[in-house]
């Protein structure tokens, strides 16, 4: 799935669900992600690492 597919699916996605679109996009997406697992673990270096192997996905 290519980068754009995805930004099209998390447009209808928000859509679908009542939020406006301009406020959510797959950016705001890897921050929420980043927290969830931050507010679960305590883990600040399992962020780390999650957000590192997302970052060189998308290279």
């Amino acid at each position: 799935m290519s980068t754009r597919q995805y930004a099209g699916l998390v447009d209808e996605w928000v859509g679908a669900i009542g939020l406006r679109r301009e406020d959510y996009g797959t950016h705001s997406l890897r921050r929420t992600k980043a927290s969830i697992i931050y507010t679960a673990t305590g883990n600040l270096r399992a962020v780390q690492i999650h957000t590192s192997a997302w970052k060189s996905k998308m290279r």
